[in-house]
């Protein structure tokens, strides 16, 4: 990964000194327009001193010190009040990017004026906080010699707790959001196949066999798969209405699903949309919650749902 981020870097400054170098032939030069994706695209926000906080085609840009060098990744509702280092040092541009995927979560920063870059990877989720961002941070302290120290070992502590409260406060939203004693419609009108040809991604949802439906006040009666994928897939209970839900069991029953990324309402929500004869057309997941990726200006619109279209036949 170092020798990655190293290449990276050289290819970045390769194309800032001769802006051909991007065009050569993508054998000899498979980094290309390296620029392009790193510079800025999307101000996020100005933070009070002014400087450079920014997303390029992929990558975030923060200007140091900048409180939200913390808002990539999970640590961003974790910690409302963020550590931020270097608030006495000179100002040091830090390109970063972050990443999970199932059980493993990722810090990367690169600093072009040393062509310096830290690269963190822990083996977990993101359930107790990020503990990758934080390393990441306190490294870049003691490779810049950043001051004040910041302890951040604390800001990791206080994480964890606050991801210990996010359950309950999950399960009390869906309580309060739910409407009761609404009628379960018919199974039939949510079965089948939807699909969102941009994402290429399909959902199938079908009928739980009578005799592996749980006999309870609020049985599990429907499940859906995403592209037919034994791993991707739940069981779905009627939420209100039109609307069904695959809210686990439990914060461990969460944790062993690989579910801890779903701890939002809405994405633990299907909502089927009716047309004006009353038929099941298509349904809308929110996958994103109306956010956008890092921390934007004020839009004036949410990102929307994920809509799946419903495939005839």
């Amino acid at each position: 990964m170092l020798t990655w981020a190293n290449a990276v870097m050289e290819a970045e400054e390769k194309e800032v000194s001769d802006p051909q170098s991007s065009t050569v032939n993508s054998l000899e030069n498979p980094l290309q327009q390296i620029r392009l994706a790193r510079c800025a695209h999307r101000p996020i926000v100005l933070g009070k001193t002014g400087y450079e906080n920014s997303y390029g085609l992929g990558w975030f840009r923060h200007m140091l010190p900048s409180r939200y060098i913390s808002s990539i990744g999970p640590n961003i509702s974790l910690l409302l009040d963020p550590p931020v280092i270097n608030q006495r040092g000179p100002p040091r541009l830090a390109i970063a990017r972050w990443g999970s995927f199932g059980g493993f979560l990722s810090t990367f920063y690169t600093f072009p004026d040393t062509r310096s870059a830290i690269i963190v990877m822990a083996n977990c989720n993101g359930a107790k906080g990020d503990p990758t961002g934080l390393i990441a941070q306190g490294l870049c302290q003691e490779l810049y010699n950043m001051k004040p120290r910041i302890d951040l070992e604390a800001y990791a502590r206080l994480a964890a707790y606050n991801s210990s409260l996010v359950w309950d406060e999950l399960v009390q939203e869906w309580v309060r959001n739910r409407v009761p004693n609404t009628r379960c419609p018919l199974l039939d009108n949510f079965t089948g196949t939807y699909v969102n040809t941009g994402l290429d991604i399909t959902i199938r949802v079908t009928k739980i066999a009578e005799h592996d439906a749980k006999h309870e006040p609020n049985p599990e009666l429907l499940s859906f798969s995403v592209n037919s994928l034994p791993r991707q897939s739940a069981k779905l209970r009627h939420y209100h209405y039109d609307t069904w839900t695959f809210l686990p069991n439990s914060r461990d029953d969460a944790a062993r699903k690989g579910m801890t990324g779903f701890f939002k309402l809405p994405r633990l929500l299907l909502s089927f949309i009716r047309n004006d004869s009353g038929r099941v057309f298509h349904l809308d997941w929110d996958l994103q919650v109306g956010s956008y990726e890092g921390l934007p200006l004020k839009f004036d619109y949410p990102v929307l749902p994920i809509r799946f279209l419903r495939a005839e036949g």
